[in-house]
């Protein structure tokens, strides 16, 4: 039996929706791309010099959830070049779980960052660069993140390392796979769910 489910991305500081819906229409009964776009606008209109209000953040992350079965939340952040993530990188992070986002993706470091599970969430602080032409190991060091929706309920992960040659990427060696595991681990509040895969 195939499963139908409902995507919402909602990117809250960047400024990009994407919804990859079935057929089936939204819990709303409507559009879904249209849904969104909706609610985009209302968070830009709550942005405070450029950053987002954390209550107005959890509102609208709680009623994204109804755009869909899974909400990922996007955030354009963090320092660049820092493997670790800022408090406030965290405090978003799990603001975003504890609102009902499933799964939380970070883009701006240009590096990887830790992954955290955090109740029945993921956090994904940094998945460093993918297609890009920067110099330096760190910021050739890529991550593809399988995240599973299990049909008995689970949810379970796998990092795919990559390596970035030539501003495109490559699959991982084993040895350079396992040097990028370990790293991501050593930057992870617990390096436990990072080498199992698991959800809680």
């Amino acid at each position: 039996m195939k499963l139908h489910r409902h995507l919402a991305i909602l990117t809250a500081l960047f400024g990009l929706f994407l919804a990859n819906a079935s057929a089936q229409p939204a819990a709303t009964g409507g559009n879904p791309v249209e849904d969104l776009r909706t609610l985009f606008t209302k968070i830009q209109g709550k942005l405070q010099n450029g950053i987002v209000a954390e209550e107005a953040l959890a509102s609208d992350i709680a009623e994204a959830t109804k755009l869909g079965d899974i909400l990922a939340v996007s955030f354009h952040w963090g320092v660049e070049y820092a493997h670790i993530p800022t408090a406030r990188q965290t405090k978003l992070a799990r603001l975003s779980i504890d609102a009902g986002a499933d799964i939380v993706i970070g883009s701006h470091p240009h590096v990887l960052q830790g992954i955290e599970t955090y109740k029945d969430g993921l956090i994904l602080y940094s998945l460093g660069n993918f297609v890009f032409d920067q110099i330096g190991s760190d910021e050739n060091e890529s991550l593809v993140v399988k995240f599973h929706w299990n049909a008995d309920g689970t949810r379970s992960f796998e990092l795919v390392p990559m390596r970035i040659v030539g501003t495109f990427p490559r699959a991982a060696t084993d040895a350079e796979t396992e040097e990028t595991i370990a790293r991501i681990a050593s930057w992870s509040p617990d390096p436990g769910p990072v080498r199992a895969g698991e959800v809680a």
